[in-house]
């Protein structure tokens, strides 16, 4: 397509953000649900394969199911993703919504709000049925 250097103009329009409660999780939410059955907390499952050393190839979102699969997240789960500091965990929401996952939140507060709290931390599978 050929480059042009026109400048784009578009009507004024009045979008209005605001926040959808059931795509957020909160400190008080996931300590309710911490230990629940069937709602899995997630960091993303790529940070062990870079850790590691180990970058699986993804090519299509089967590749990316059977990623998710081998964590324990199946398709109806409720699903909270949650990282470190909060910037992975916005990638985790993005990818299993894509994938047709319809019951997950995003914790941004992520770990450093959950431990500055005094809850515990768990560093193995971050998946309720695996306590």
């Amino acid at each position: 397509r050929p480059l042009s250097k026109a400048v784009s103009r578009y009507p004024r329009g009045d979008f209005k953000a605001a926040p959808n409660p059931e795509r957020i999780a909160t400190t008080d939410h996931v300590a309710r649900l911490y230990q629940s059955a069937g709602v899995k907390i997630v960091d993303i499952p790529m940070a062990r394969h870079l850790q590691s050393g180990e970058i699986p190839v993804l090519k299509t979102k089967d590749d990316l199911r059977a990623l998710y699969r081998g964590e324990g997240i199946m398709e109806g789960d409720e699903v909270i993703a949650h990282c470190t500091f909060g910037f992975r965990s916005s990638f985790n929401y993005f990818v299993l919504r894509l994938l047709g996952h319809p019951k997950v939140r995003l914790y941004d507060g992520a770990l450093a709000e959950w431990q500055a709290q005094g809850y515990p931390v768990d560093t193995g599978l971050q998946t309720s049925e695996a306590r």
